[in-house]
């Protein structure tokens, strides 16, 4: 059983908190994440589309080794945007728990 939609509520409720000081992510979110209904591909596709670039592998191999005993995330791949105002990053992978005690596998678009 996959948690898709609990993974980005979960996200969307991190990023809802500061959507006041943090709108151009918040409406990023919603249009990559939300939008393709937390598919991988479709997310990915989207921020191309918009012009996002490939985040470097040695960044994403980062993410994905920090594997421990609360789990592990695999098929990590992600974009990212910069502009005059900052970097936003587009990531997406799949964990095989969505906390320690919690083993329910979670496809993550965040």
């Amino acid at each position: 059983m996959r948690l898709t939609a609990a993974a980005l509520a979960l996200a969307l409720t991190g990023l809802a908190v500061s959507a006041a000081r943090a709108e151009p992510a918040f409406d990023a979110f919603q249009k990559l994440c939300l939008s393709a209904k937390g598919d991988r591909v479709a997310a990915l596709a989207a921020a191309d589309a918009q012009g996002w670039m490939p985040v470097p592998k040695n960044l994403l191999d980062g993410f994905s080794s920090r594997n421990d005993s609360t789990g592990k995330v695999t098929d990590t791949d992600g974009r990212l945007s910069t502009d005059s105002a900052g970097m936003m990053f587009l990531v997406v992978a799949h964990a095989d728990r969505i906390a320690p005690s919690v083993i329910v596998p979670a496809d993550l678009c965040v």
